[in-house]
């Protein structure tokens, strides 16, 4: 994903793939949101798949911390 937003910085600028107009600050703008949207969905989508694993990791962590501070 990182890769990702490296390539569209590096397109604009280079100009590569500009609109008729060139690169705008509209159409600019208009190019990171739309890597924007697309990031976030990856982004949530994982989060979504890998939701147990964080859940029960910070279940572990819980505990650990639990029976390390009673005195």
């Amino acid at each position: 994903m990182l890769a990702a937003y490296k390539v569209q910085q590096v397109k604009l600028d280079l100009g590569v793939g500009a609109p008729a107009g060139g690169w705008t600050a509209e159409a600019t703008a208009a190019a990171w949101n739309e890597i924007d949207e697309w990031g976030s969905t990856q982004i949530a989508d994982t989060i979504k798949e890998l939701r147990g694993f964080y859940v029960k990791t910070g279940q572990v962590r819980e505990q650990h911390d639990c029976s390390t501070t009673r005195g």
